[in-house]
């Protein structure tokens, strides 16, 4: 058998470095890598290598060696790769996003879900992702009312609900909740659950806010949880984050771009996979992972590993 190659099937692209809110737990002083739009130029290069990795992927059997399951890629929806529109700033201020979602969706097939912090929400914009074929709005919201919400966030409280809510009847579904819980929160999981359940909007995830790759030091956001001793990290394995310049990144926490894997417009993602598969049975070693609290950092399950001959030339094997 040929030897298996670890394949990130995530794929965060930061459409936009900019953001129309300062959070206390987002340490945007530090983004040294720049924050503006990415060019239409590089999300072309970003859609061709993507498309070519999920061509290349599909049909291929996989394994999942933590859950020891394996099985065969299917394509679209039912392929393991999907893009997360994340990072550093707000993907909805991109003029491009919806178009960009819907030539993903339409194009490529696989599932495309879209974070923010909700204030862009309104119904020219929802009308507007509907027609793009979005497969989750993904709404952060690190509090359970106006005072707990107010004390990190700099929008309004009763704009943000409303718009949410809106969402939720617009894309029913399709709507859902990241909520993050500061460590001096006055609200706990289960008043989490409680608030979203009983406004019928499902929760994706709920987490401790963590400290950035080491670049927020506030004790009273972060620091609950220490550091890990390993330095393995499933995001580095699941992930492939590509900034708004289009540089292939180790996480979007390198905000002084120090780990430049890549870039779109000279790299195949397949190439990028070869590059990291000797690196994730230990994880990486960049200075910013010394000092990240991140839990994912530490959730191994769903490494996905398919079996592939050493890449020499992945251009001319997918052509």
């Amino acid at each position: 058998m040929n030897r298996l190659t670890v394949f990130p099937y995530i794929f965060d692209l930061e459409l936009s470095g900019k953001c129309n809110t300062v959070c206390s737990f987002c340490p945007r002083h530090e983004m040294k890598r720049g924050e503006e739009y990415m060019s239409e130029e590089d999300f072309a290069h970003f859609f061709l290598k993507l498309q070519r990795y999920v061509q290349f992927l599909e049909g291929r059997q996989f394994y999942l060696p933590q859950e020891k399951l394996a099985g065969s890629i299917g394509r679209g929806s039912g392929s393991p790769v999907r893009v997360i529109l994340c990072g550093m700033g707000e993907s909805l201020m991109h003029q491009k996003c919806p178009e960009w979602i819907k030539q993903l969706r339409s194009e490529i097939g696989v599932r495309v879900t879209v974070v923010t912090n909700g204030l862009l929400l309104r119904e020219k914009m929802l009308e507007a992702l509907l027609n793009s074929g979005i497969t989750v709005v993904l709404v952060s919201v690190p509090g359970i009312s106006r005072e707990s919400y107010s004390r990190v966030m700099r929008i309004d409280w009763d704009r943000v609900m409303k718009n949410i809510i809106r969402a939720n009847e617009v894309l029913p579904g399709r709507v859902q909740i990241n909520a993050t819980i500061p460590d001096n929160a006055d609200f706990t999981q289960q008043d989490v659950i409680d608030f979203w359940g009983a406004k019928g909007i499902p929760i994706a995830g709920i987490s401790s806010c963590h400290n950035r790759g080491g670049f927020l030091d506030d004790p009273t956001l972060t620091g609950k949880f220490r550091v890990p001793e390993q330095n393995f990290c499933g995001i580095f394995a699941r992930h492939n984050f590509v900034a708004w310049d289009g540089r292939i990144l180790s996480c979007c926490h390198d905000l002084h771009a120090e780990n430049v894997l890549g870039h779109v417009a000279t790299h195949e993602f397949i190439d990028i996979a070869e590059l990291k598969t000797p690196i994730v049975p230990k994880g990486p070693d960049y200075r910013i992972c010394k000092n990240c609290n991140d839990r994912e950092r530490c959730h191994a399950g769903q490494i996905v590993t398919v079996p592939s001959a050493p890449i020499a030339n992945a251009t001319a094997r997918l052509e």
